[in-house]
């Protein structure tokens, strides 16, 4: 999409396909491994600390048509 959007290229739905399955195979494994390390679900339970060792991650984007400039923030 990022390419469409703002370099204006496209792309076949083969290549496409290749990429998300690649992805998938780099995803899948990690989100296992973060599975076992936390034992319930704390997402659902509000903001709470991250557990020792990890850096927690929360971000929001915006995207106007008009002016054609993305927006986004980070905190770690």
């Amino acid at each position: 999409m990022n390419l469409l959007v703002y370099q204006r290229k496209g792309s076949n739905w083969q290549d496409d396909v290749q990429k998300a399955i690649r992805d998938s195979y780099e995803w899948i494994p990690l989100q296992q491994d973060t599975q076992r390390r936390r034992p319930n679900d704390r997402s659902r339970q509000g903001w709470q600390k991250p557990i020792h060792g990890f850096i927690k991650c929360s971000y929001d984007c915006s995207f106007s048509r008009n002016d054609l400039a993305p927006k986004a923030g980070w905190i770690l």
